[in-house]
């Protein structure tokens, strides 16, 4: 049965996301404007070949097929029966939270599948968790793949790869993960919490076992992998400059990794800033800072902006959805 009253409005959640979002990419791009300066930035943009605009941004869309494959495969794991398309509507309005810190805000996801289907947010949480770890791993080694192009590679490989490490023992390894619920369980708080927590951590293990993970970060490499494969065309559309395929894939899965684990929302400012200096340092002399921060701009646009409204517009027709089944039962409840 569904609830007479929505657990959360999609609509206002995602408007206030994307508000935070976009002041924030709006003072991302001031600062690449000030660093590029803007009459050079400005040439630039008007001088390039929006084709590769629109060939970086199709692989980028490819990555979601991929990664919503493997959001099919996790809730197969917990028994979740999901209409297809409503696992897609509601898969897709995550995206509307990609602005949020490590994109945790996802947990959208779980609070729409218990709102339309009945799914308990502490049996789905570990879904989102699952995803955005094997995330992370993915990035590590795409980053630890293409760490030889760039000076500081290495060190940036070891570093990122022993957070991720750590991550995934607490998640993974039930007796540190029984170990840190024993602790938050002593607050008052986390008293009430631990017997969801104690569930969720079961489901997270299992997810996490190694067949799985094996699974789950294959698709996660490949679904990245076209995200770096967004950088490598967009940065020709600007006339005499280009990476490689290893230098594109440390240029975005580098900037990407460093912002997810800084907790800032959609990685806003620290991975602009870190993706305009690896281009720099990467595609000199022909990637000048008019052009490194130019192309930053639109891999942006391509891979974050384009993913906030999808889920914008996802979460939208999902509330839609779900107005008009409410509409019916409503109906034949009255008949």
């Amino acid at each position: 049965a569904l609830p007479s009253r929505p657990m959360l409005d999609p609509r206002s959640k995602a408007r206030r996301g994307l508000v935070v979002g976009l002041l924030l990419g709006l003072l991302a791009f001031v600062g690449l404007t000030v660093y590029a300066d803007g009459r050079a930035l400005a040439a630039a943009l008007a001088a390039y070949d929006f084709r590769w605009f629109a060939l970086g941004t199709a692989l980028a869309t490819a990555n979601y097929g991929l990664r919503f494959l493997r959001w099919q495969g996790y809730l197969a794991r917990i028994g979740a029966e999901v209409p297809l398309a409503s696992s897609a509507r509601i898969f897709l309005a995550g995206f509307s939270m990609g602005v949020s810190p490590g994109k945790l805000g996802e947990v959208l996801k779980s609070v729409l599948l218990a709102e339309a289907h009945g799914v308990p947010v502490a049996r789905s949480m570990p879904v989102v968790l699952a995803e955005r770890l094997t995330d992370l791993v993915a990035l590590v080694l795409l980053v630890g793949v293409s760490s030889s192009v760039m000076p500081d590679g290495l060190f940036i490989t070891v570093v990122s790869g022993g957070i991720v490490a750590a991550l995934l023992v607490l998640c993974a390894f039930p007796p540190v993960g029984r170990l840190a619920i024993d602790l938050v369980a002593r607050t008052g708080p986390g008293a009430k919490l631990e017997p969801k927590l104690r569930d969720a951590h079961g489901a997270i293990v299992a997810m996490l076992s190694p067949g799985p993970l094996a699974v789950a970060t294959l698709l996660a490499v490949v679904a990245w992998a076209l995200e770096c494969g967004s950088l490598f065309a967009i940065v020709r559309g600007f006339e005499g400059a280009s990476l490689s395929a290893l230098e594109s894939t440390f240029a975005y899965s580098g900037p990407t990794l460093v912002g997810a684990l800084a907790m800032v929302p959609g990685g806003l400012l620290v991975t602009e800033g870190s993706m305009t200096t690896a281009i720099v340092t990467l595609g000199a002399p022909t990637a000048t800072a008019s052009v490194a921060a130019g192309t930053t701009f639109l891999v942006r646009l391509a891979t974050l902006w384009w993913a906030v409204l999808l889920g914008v517009i996802a979460a939208f027709a999902h509330e839609r959805a779900m107005a008009e089944v409410r509409d019916r039962t409503n109906a034949l409840s009255d008949s």
